[in-house]
């Protein structure tokens, strides 16, 4: 095809036609290699400051400060999880009731997220955080992340989803 050609209603039609086919053969590429993509995602986990350390500690023993905990923000209160996270295992057992109790909302938003986009292992982390938590309200949430990860069959996660589940509805 020539200048001429493309300058003409058929060239140009021809021209956004093979343009959009394209792209639709590309998008269809790219979709079934979403495993290769997958392995590259991972959540980044803040070091916790030595201004937050003594609230982790206090969290660990289960005691946390209130009003030093009100004062925070919630970037601040974020990396209580991020240090919970990274902790090496087992993390302690009661940082997660604490944190929950003392701002729910934010960290079951904040495991939510792990769930969804975090590798396999720091999924597995945020499940244990939810079931040791044992807040009823992260319920919902795991039955959304249940049929999420039945839809995109990980089988290691669903088991370890329906298990957390059962253990807090039991509760």
């Amino acid at each position: 095809m020539n200048k001429r050609e493309l300058r003409t209603l058929k060239g140009q039609t021809l021209l956004l036609g093979a343009m959009f086919f394209a792209s639709a053969v590309l998008a269809l590429f790219l979709a079934a290699q979403r495993g290769f993509f997958e392995k590259f995602i991972e959540e980044r986990y803040v070091e916790i400051p030595p201004h937050l350390k003594p609230l982790a500690d206090a969290a660990e023993q289960g005691r946390l400060d209130r009003a030093a905990f009100e004062k925070l923000s919630s970037a601040d209160r974020l990396i209580l999880y991020d240090d919970w996270m990274r902790r090496p295992d087992p993390p302690p057992a009661r940082t997660p009731s604490a944190l929950v109790a003392s701002d729910s909302g934010l960290y079951l938003a904040r495991a939510e997220r792990t769930i969804v986009s975090g590798r396999v292992d720091q999924k597995m982390r945020a499940l244990s955080f939810l079931e040791l938590a044992g807040s009823r309200a992260a319920i919902p949430l795991l039955r959304k992340a249940l049929q999420w990860s039945i839809k995109r069959q990980t089988a290691e996660i669903t088991a370890k989803i329906t298990e957390t589940l059962d253990r807090l509805e039991r509760n």
